[in-house]
């Protein structure tokens, strides 16, 4: 079977390709935003990101009805907000500003769909943050090229500096659980990641 991520994310392609995965990628027709000036507890975030993931793979899944089509959404979610991607390396470096020597919440919701159906979860993990100098921030604000990740970081190369601990799964953090992929492969009556990699 066909395996298609609609996802424009090159780090969740990334981690696809690091397991030996053969899928081909393509851009989600779908752009899923939220209403940021609105309160969201945790449990409203786990549903937004479910939602997005859904819907970011609607239109793959009917364009590819043969096919398998993974979809994603990342959000990070600290004090009654979802910090997406920021809008510009002021509002990134306000973001982090926000969650210096903080705990947030990283959830990513990931939708499997196959066969007319889908599969959707979250994973949940929790992030500490430490700070950085106003020449540090500067510095990674540029290093890091934030303006395509949710919370204006990522766990992953230089921005690992600003990460104390993380309570969860690491890969849900880069954008891509894989045992939640597995078990939602299952759910659909598919090997799990190791059957299909044989």
């Amino acid at each position: 079977m066909e395996v298609v991520l609609a996802s424009r994310s090159p780090r969740r392609r990334e981690v696809l390709r690091s397991i030996g995965l053969d899928f081909k990628a393509v851009d989600p027709e779908a752009d899923f935003a939220p209403d940021y000036s609105q309160p969201f507890d945790k449990n409203s975030a786990v549903r937004f990101a479910c939602d997005a993931a859904r819907a970011k793979g609607e239109g793959c899944a009917r364009a590819n009805p043969r096919a398998l089509v993974i979809s994603a959404d990342t959000v990070v979610h600290y004090d009654g907000r979802i910090y997406g991607k920021p809008a510009s390396p002021e509002d990134a470096r306000d973001t982090l500003r926000n969650l210096y020597n903080k705990t947030h919440l990283v959830v990513t919701g990931l939708a499997v769909h196959c066969r007319g159906e889908c599969h959707c979860d979250a994973e949940r993990t929790e992030v500490t943050f430490g700070s950085l100098t106003p020449a540090e921030e500067a510095a990674y604000i540029e290093k890091a090229r934030v303006m395509d990740k949710a919370g204006s970081y990522a766990i992953q190369g230089v921005g690992g500096v600003l990460v104390k601990k993380i309570s969860g799964d690491y890969f849900n953090v880069v954008g891509m659980p894989l045992n939640l992929l597995d078990r939602l492969l299952k759910e659909c009556g598919l090997p799990g990641l190791l059957g299909a990699l044989e």
